[in-house]
């Protein structure tokens, strides 16, 4: 990502996504809560691993947030368009000409280094037409090497059509910016814009020019654990929103999305998992666990351990609130994950007039219910019947099965059973299981 289109090499920055497998052409949208935890994964990544490629990077993001995405008061503008007067990604783009123009003599290595050609490297997303310009990117790090070549590119890009700023300042975002800010060293500037936001109050969920508006929502998790970063009186303002966002967003079945006035004719949302942002639920743990709210993160990891077994990879959140709170001595007291049981009878089965019969159940952890639309496949039998499918919706649901087996005195067979269970809380991933059969005459 560093090298590639994805970064803003002139500017400082990452864009949205890439578009293709070796994250030479982004979408040019910018926003605020990509580079906030990439300016954190880079600052904690270069430290970490002595990279100074990496500390080198996350400086630029910061003072890209400071001189393009930060207001007058210090809060942080959530995003930048990809678009602009010439189309999507104009502004950021270039010509093999326009570069031998700006710079002279110095422009062929800096054409080779970056990748530029002279029909263009960059793609348009939807048709897939080249358009003749290119997306800097890089083969590998070259430190300071182009410096003043790039300097004088984003002179003259500051002349070019701007693409449009949405100005609105999102709370949950600009937590994850102020602790990317501190942990990078900018403590100055994440300190400014969690000021300004503590002096509001009520504390709102977004600004927009000049109104505050809504009520936070479990995403003010992020801005808690921001401030927690800074430490000193911020970890006592800290304190006083969790105990907020508690009192407003919890229960004795654990954190949601929204207060009750927020209720839906489907109930209030659970934000388990990690998608571009992550898991909200996680966060509010880590929290839980660094305030000092041990047995209330043990309770609420333990609610949703069936998530982080059955998919570890949408929930790396979680496993990190989870590792925060055994760092500490936290313990679960449950099995990680409820297991349902699934029970073939019988183990083989007697063929009787050309058929072999058999019962699959599927059996749900007490609390837990098997959701209605089990699916059963059967391979290596033919003419299979179902006889009778539990309808789910209880703890326990069986199918009852017959199917003709090759002729042979003996065989096997394979099943394949879908199906879901559900607490009054969360539902656990579908899975799939495979159930040997096996018959004889």
């Amino acid at each position: 990502m560093m090298l590639g289109g994805i970064r803003d090499h002139v500017g400082g920055g990452f864009h949205r996504y890439s578009t293709d497998a070796e994250w030479h052409l982004p979408h040019f949208e910018k926003m605020l809560y990509d580079n906030a935890l990439l300016l954190e994964a880079y600052a904690r990544g270069g430290r970490i691993l002595q990279r100074q490629e990496f500390i080198d990077v996350a400086a630029e993001t910061a003072r890209f947030l400071a001189k393009e995405m930060t207001a007058p008061d210090g809060t942080l503008y959530s995003a930048i368009d990809a678009d602009s007067e010439g189309g999507e990604g104009a502004f950021y783009m270039w010509t093999t000409d326009e570069v031998r123009q700006v710079l002279g003599g110095a422009a062929e290595d800096f054409i080779q280094a970056y990748g530029l050609t002279e029909e263009g490297n960059f793609r348009e997303e939807a048709t897939g037409q080249r358009t003749g310009a290119s997306v800097l990117h890089a083969r590998e790090s070259l430190g300071e090497r182009f410096r003043e070549e790039l300097e004088a590119l984003r002179a003259i890009r500051e002349t070019r059509p701007r693409p449009a700023l949405d100005d609105k300042r999102l709370l949950p975002w600009n937590g994850l910016a102020i602790r990317a800010l501190a942990v990078a060293g900018f403590v100055n500037e994440a300190k400014r814009c969690a000021d300004a936001w503590l002096s509001q109050e009520p504390l709102p969920h977004h600004l927009s020019g000049d109104r505050a508006l809504g009520k936070p929502f479990l995403d003010a998790a992020y801005f808690v654990h921001g401030l927690l970063q800074l430490g000193g009186a911020y970890r006592e303002a800290a304190r006083g929103i969790y105990a907020f966002l508690k009192e407003e967003l919890r229960d004795d079945s654990g954190w949601t999305l929204s207060a009750a006035e927020h209720n839906s004719p489907l109930g209030r949302s659970v934000p388990l998992l990690d998608s571009a942002l992550p898991s909200q639920y996680g966060y509010a743990v880590l929290c839980s666990v660094a305030l000092g709210e041990k047995e209330v993160a043990r309770r609420d990891i333990e609610r949703v351990s069936g998530w982080m077994v059955k998919a570890p990879s949408a929930t790396a959140m979680l496993w990190r609130a989870f590792l925060a709170l055994t760092r500490l001595g936290g313990r679960t007291s449950r099995g990680a994950v409820p297991i349902p049981k699934v029970i073939l009878f019988p183990k083989t089965a007697e063929v009787s007039e050309g058929k072999a019969a058999y019962t699959v159940t599927v059996e749900a952890p007490d609390g837990w219910v098997v959701q209605p639309g089990v699916r059963l496949k059967v391979h290596g039998l033919s003419g299979v019947v179902v006889r009778h499918a539990g309808e789910g919706g209880q703890q326990r649901a069986s199918i009852e099965f017959s199917g003709e087996p090759p002729a042979g005195a003996e065989g096997e067979a394979r099943a394949f059973l879908r199906f879901q269970v559900c607490s009054d809380r969360e539902c656990l991933p579908a899975e799939e299981v495979e159930i040997p059969l096996a018959w004889r005459r």
